[in-house]
């Protein structure tokens, strides 16, 4: 193995975490991974999960406690979204690139007051490269290239990735929401907002409610001639009724199919246009998906720096062509992708 094969560091290894190593180490030339996980069952099962890789000295395995290899040069981060904010701004001061994977207002919007920090160490800190926030932001910096002018994004995801996921989830649905309005953030009530969004099939509409989540913070700052932009989440009797309550019931290790919807206003011209885009997949497949692709780009060193969505590390067009090789599936309403990055007529979904 050369020494100067690129080195990856995963901190944090729950569902998002294992998808994600299994992505990076599946092409033809992978990076050393090293997965720090703070819980010992999860190391001897990753353990024997690569241990093909783990034999051909791609992997190594470490306790969450460890210090990151001063080798790594891209460290991905999960978990807790608070610490991920502290992490980050050590890992940026050693020289090293940072993927959040961040879904919460308030954090993300902390990571991206390090833009200045990251600009002058040189280095990329992506904000929140998720199923969304992530594969959303792709969609918007994909749409604005197609707009003259782009002034109304918004958001609305079901499901969730794994445990973590689901808390935040709940946690975003607890906690005042925050829209961006003509300038300023208004804050709405918990449990406000409710829409009927449609998502592709065959999640189909759901009712979907105003949340405080990242992904208008991240819109805000790539297009700061935005006017509005919200997030909604889908929430069924049973998340109303455990909206003030503690989250009894695990969730599942990893949650079902999730969707995204993503839609566009603006001008094209003199018209006034609007455009909706749709994810189908397991939100931690996807996020996996995109992580992994985002990780690799940093690596060669052409990302640009400062603090930004995952959507401005690679072109949006190459963006959704690896992620659709990788399996995602990624639709224009009443049209699907096809790998040339420009809309089809073979997966319609009627509104």
């Amino acid at each position: 193995m050369s020494r100067r094969q690129p080195t990856v560091a995963v901190v944090g290894v729950g569902v998002l975490g294992g998808r994600l190593a299994r992505e990076l180490l599946s092409g033809p030339a992978p990076p050393v991974v090293t997965l720090h996980s703070s819980r010992e069952d999860r190391r001897e099962a990753l353990a024997s999960a690569l241990r093909d890789a783990r034999d051909a000295g791609l992997v190594r395995i470490r306790d969450r406690s460890e210090d990151v290899a001063g080798s790594v040069q891209v460290v991905v981060l999960t978990g807790d979204q608070e610490s991920q904010v502290t992490q980050a701004a050590s890992h940026l001061e050693a020289g090293r690139h940072v993927v959040t994977t961040v879904d919460g207002h308030d954090p993300a919007r902390a990571l991206l007051a390090m833009d200045a920090i990251a600009r002058e160490a040189g280095r990329s800190l992506v904000v929140g490269s998720c199923f969304s926030p992530g594969l959303s932001d792709v969609l918007v910096n994909w749409a604005a290239k197609r707009f003259d002018v782009v002034d109304e994004v918004h958001f609305a995801r079901h499901g969730a990735g794994g445990p973590n996921c689901a808390r935040d989830r709940l946690e975003a649905l607890r906690r005042p929401a925050h829209e961006w309005r003509d300038g300023t953030w208004l804050s709405n009530r918990p449990g406000s907002g409710r829409e009927l969004c449609w998502f592709p099939d065959p999640v189909g509409g759901r009712d979907s409610y105003l949340a405080d989540t990242a992904e208008p913070a991240i819109a805000v700052a790539a297009h700061p001639e935005l006017r509005r932009s919200s997030a909604r989440i889908v929430m069924n009797r049973r998340d109303r009724l455990a909206q003030y309550l503690p989250l009894l019931v695990p969730a599942p290790a990893e949650g079902g199919v999730g969707a995204l919807r993503v839609e566009i206003r603006g001008s094209i011209g003199s018209s006034r246009e609007t455009r909706v885009f749709g994810v189908l997949d397991r939100p931690a497949t996807a996020a996996a998906a995109l992580t992994a692709e985002v990780t690799l780009h940093l690596l060669t060193g052409s990302a640009p720096s400062g603090a930004i969505g995952a959507g401005s590390v690679l072109d949006p067009s190459q963006a959704l062509r690896l992620c659709r090789r990788r399996g995602v599936r990624v639709a224009e309403l009443g049209a699907a992708w096809s790998d040339t990055g420009e809309p089809s007529r073979d997966l319609a979904h009627p509104e």
